[in-house]
């Protein structure tokens, strides 16, 4: 049994080497291409293990974070029973864009024949 198997081992290696065997003609390889202007070999390299070579600033978005404001906002309502718990509050700052949030609701105040509603909380811009 075991010459069975050593010689289809054998059969199956040589019949893959010759399915895999091409040959090439030394005029077939290329020459490798070096630059002469930025080639240097080991022997005539100045730099030490670890010398930067380049650094580039490139230019594209930088990290982005958020920043808050603590905002309070008085909004005239003409029922009492239509002030909402939150009120959504967005404003534009000319240096860092839209802030913007939900506004909880602080307090009401009678204000003749309507009401002052007072929110009060974070707003937010992504910059």
């Amino acid at each position: 049994m075991k010459k069975k198997f050593l010689g289809f081992a054998l059969a199956t290696f040589f019949f893959t080497l010759s399915l895999g065997a091409t040959s090439v003609s030394a005029s077939e390889v290329a020459d490798p291409v070096i630059d002469s202007e930025t080639s240097v070999t080991l022997e005539e390299s100045p730099l030490a293990d670890g010398t930067i070579i380049e650094v580039k600033d490139t230019e594209g978005p930088s990290p982005r974070f958020y920043l808050h404001r603590n905002k309070t906002v008085t909004v005239y309502y003409s029922n009492f029973y239509a002030i909402p718990s939150s009120y959504y509050y967005r404003e534009y700052d000319k240096n860092y864009g839209w802030f913007s949030g939900n506004l909880p609701f602080i307090s009401s105040k009678s204000a003749g024949s309507g009401y002052y509603a007072t929110y009060r909380g974070t707003i937010s811009a992504w910059v």
